[in-house]
């Protein structure tokens, strides 16, 4: 598999009108700034949210897995690690319970 990759890539081409630069996608600038660097800290998802939801809209899809995709994205799935976060009292789990 490695040389097959190996070949393939060195028969791509790659032209060298310009410069590689880095651009900070969480900036309209695409400057890095400590600011946005924050936010992000504080909200991992922020920078990437707007691009993940319209991908997943646009998906030929059931809707019910797009809507499982969101609640999942954001943490609204019924866990029990979610369930004990807001206060729900779970009871009669059984917590030996195996499958097979």
């Amino acid at each position: 598999m490695v040389p097959d990759l190996n070949t393939h890539l060195s028969n791509v081409y790659v032209p060298q009108q310009e410069e590689d630069e880095c651009s900070w996608k969480l900036d309209v600038n695409g400057s890095f700034n400590v600011k946005s660097a924050y936010d992000l800290l504080q909200n991992p998802l922020s920078g990437i949210k707007e691009e993940v939801f319209s991908s997943l809209w646009s998906l030929n899809v059931w809707p019910s897995a797009m809507v499982f995709a969101w609640k999942l994205f954001y943490k609204k799935i019924a866990t029990l690690d979610n369930l004990l976060k807001i206060n729900v009292q779970v009871v009669g789990l059984n917590w030996l319970c195996v499958c097979g």
